[in-house]
């Protein structure tokens, strides 16, 4: 009796493994490809440069003159102490520097620094770079420090995919120099990263 009941469960567990056998030879695997495309690079354009227009400038031995660019605007505004004076003759040249944006990550930070400022020169007098100011896809513009990175957020909704950085500044005068007829060239680096 003891040999009929051992016959009967190595039979039973026999038809199981037969059957568990027949299923694994059915199965088939393939084996399925991960990837990713990583594209951390951003297309910028400049459209426009940072030009100031044509003025008269007048430096002073102590005070200065500052004339200054609206980003928004185009805008040219003086403040002059004088003796130091800034004299628009023509601004219709006069453009707020402007980037545009391309290829980024809908709703992404992209943190962008101003730096490596070189003032305008021309025959050895210099005119003073400064007071940053930006304004991302025509919002308020906001006053922006040297070589510390300031955040927006790319939408690309905006446009053709194109996101805009206006920037303005003000040109200051240097002291005890006398500004030659010429035209007064420098430039600053604007970097965007993630």
């Amino acid at each position: 009796m003891k040999t009929t009941f051992t016959n009967k469960l190595l039979l039973s567990v026999g038809v199981a493994a037969l059957a568990l056998s027949a299923g694994t030879a059915n199965a088939q695997t393939e084996n399925v490809t991960a990837s990713v495309t990583v594209q951390n690079t951003l297309t910028i354009v400049e459209v426009d440069p940072l030009d100031f227009g044509l003025v008269a400038a007048i430096a002073d031995a102590a005070n200065t003159a500052v004339l200054t660019i609206n980003p928004l605007t185009d805008a040219v505004t003086v403040a002059n102490n004088a003796p130091a004076v800034f004299a628009v003759i023509d601004a219709t040249n006069a453009t707020a520097a402007r980037l545009t944006v391309a290829d980024g990550a809908d709703g992404a930070t992209i943190n962008i620094n101003i730096d490596n400022v070189l003032d305008p020169t021309f025959g050895g007098n210099t005119f003073i770079l400064d007071q940053f100011r930006t304004s991302w896809n025509g919002a308020a513009a906001l006053l922006r420090v040297i070589n510390t990175p300031f955040p927006y957020v790319f939408v690309t909704a905006v446009g053709p995919n194109l996101n805009t950085l206006d920037i303005g500044a003000s040109l200051t005068t240097d002291t005890g120099i006398t500004y030659a007829d010429g035209l007064y060239a420098g430039s600053f680096d604007v970097t965007f990263s993630y």
